[in-house]
């Protein structure tokens, strides 16, 4: 089963999208990748959460409208701006801690999607990745405040656009 869910996230990593960006190097994300997989018999989770990170790190570089983010506290952010062109995207959230997820769009006619917050987890309830679906009507520039954060709790935040 963990290989079946390797070779999935290693698909989706080497298999581009039709308009990659110029400094897409999907070498180095599948090598990253590769070299994650010594450690998966010693630790499986920690190694697949690992891998699944590189491969979100991997669509951000190379895809249309994917982001990551993460970071090992969690302070208030304010992320971006992005520009998340018109589609239906997935939004997940990780963390062990609290957390909030409000967009400040740029651009009008973002969608109802993006008027009010994403996420607002309790703790515990985004330790596996709480997941969002959003819709933005148009092309929208925006950024993404993170509050409500447990200081002492990593986080990551994976933006995915379906279609």
């Amino acid at each position: 089963m963990k290989r079946l869910i390797l070779l999935a996230v290693i698909f989706l990593v080497l298999v581009s999208p039709a308009s990659l960006q110029e400094e897409c190097d999907s070498s180095a994300v599948a090598a990253a990748i590769q070299g994650q997989l010594a450690q998966l018999a010693a630790d499986p989770a920690a190694t697949l959460t690992e891998i699944a990170h590189l491969a979100m790190q991997g669509a951000s570089d190379c895809g249309d409208g994917h982001h990551a983010f993460s970071g090992d506290e969690g302070y208030p952010q304010a992320l971006g701006p992005m520009t998340l062109p018109a589609g239906l995207y997935i939004f997940t959230m990780t963390t062990e801690g609290t957390a909030r997820l409000l967009p400040y769009a740029l651009s009008e006619d973002c969608g109802r999607d993006l008027t009010s917050s994403i996420f607002s987890t309790r703790e515990g309830e985004s330790s596996r990745g709480a997941q969002h679906l959003v819709r933005v009507e148009s092309d929208c520039e925006l950024f993404l405040q993170l509050e409500n954060m447990t200081l002492e709790a990593a986080w990551s935040l994976d933006i995915g656009r379906v279609r």
